[in-house]
């Protein structure tokens, strides 16, 4: 009795792959590869995105906190004035500060007034602004 593995093949037959199954292999394989460039290139641009929102974020929030003490100060504010950063991670972005006056804090005597601040920052394309409103109490 002969073990049924080590008959040789019978003729005509072959072990292995035929050319259309490995071609159907190197297909899957190839979209399985572009799937993953391209999402790893959409992460990328998303990390960027948000790194910039961040860094606009955080330039807002440090406008804010000059802009509160100086108004808590009284320090005189511009109604309306903007900038360009020049230095570290926030280099390149621009920003505009709006400070409006709402009305006078009643029961004060007329020394303090509310104000609404609006304080954006963007780089490069200025239709994707970052921008914060508050109000807050300007002391005359």
């Amino acid at each position: 009795m002969t073990d049924a593995a080590s008959r040789p093949p019978e003729s005509g037959t072959r072990a292995g792959f035929t050319l259309v199954e490995v071609l159907v292999a190197l297909v899957v394989l190839s979209t399985g590869i572009v799937l993953v460039l391209r999402a790893y290139e959409t992460s990328l641009s998303a990390l960027r995105v948000s790194r910039q929102s961040l860094w606009a974020a955080v330039l807002v929030r440090n406008i804010l906190s000059e802009t509160q003490t100086a108004l808590a100060a009284g320090e005189p504010v511009g109604s309306r004035d903007g900038g360009r950063s020049v230095a570290g991670p926030v280099e390149d972005f621009q920003w505009e500060r709006l400070v409006e006056p709402v009305r006078r804090a009643p029961g004060d005597g007329g020394t303090n007034t509310l104000v609404q601040v609006e304080v954006s920052a963007w780089r490069g394309d200025p239709d994707s602004r970052y921008t914060i409103t508050t109000y807050m109490v300007r002391t005359e």
